[in-house]
């Protein structure tokens, strides 16, 4: 039903961009009012969209939900102290990352510092006179 009703949407926003004649069985299989404006028409697929996304992102968590229970059972342990040492783990992982990151940002910064000093003419300015 939604991707029939998205692809009716767009065909429906197409033909009145266009300023055609709208078949009045688009209207019925859009689910809009007869005469819609092209904003309402607009507004429905960008709901469409977002109720389609929202109900993916549900199955997604549901699945994951679900492996986590399947490897909580496997471990013999509870999902909140399986989720808890996940959690720990990546803090431990963000922490053993932190010096690399602080150097790459500092070299990245001592660059973006010698590039501004190179637009500006100050790099390399000074001259030898005999």
């Amino acid at each position: 039903m939604s991707e029939g009703r998205l692809e009716s949407l767009a065909k429906l926003s197409k033909i009145l961009q266009e300023k055609g004649e709208v078949p009045s069985g688009l209207w019925a299989e859009a689910g809009l009012k007869v005469g819609s404006r092209q904003k309402d028409v607009e507004a429905a697929i960008k709901a469409e969209k977002k109720s389609k996304s929202a109900a993916i992102k549900r199955t997604e968590e549901e699945l994951e939900r679900a492996a986590q229970a399947e490897e909580a059972r496997k471990l013999g342990v509870k999902v909140e102290e399986l989720q808890d040492k996940m959690s720990a783990m990546e803090k431990e992982f963000d922490i053993n990352n932190k010096k690399a990151r602080e150097e790459e940002r500092r070299a990245g910064r001592s660059k973006k510092e010698k590039q501004r000093e190179a637009d500006y003419g100050e790099y390399d300015m000074d001259t030898e006179h005999v």
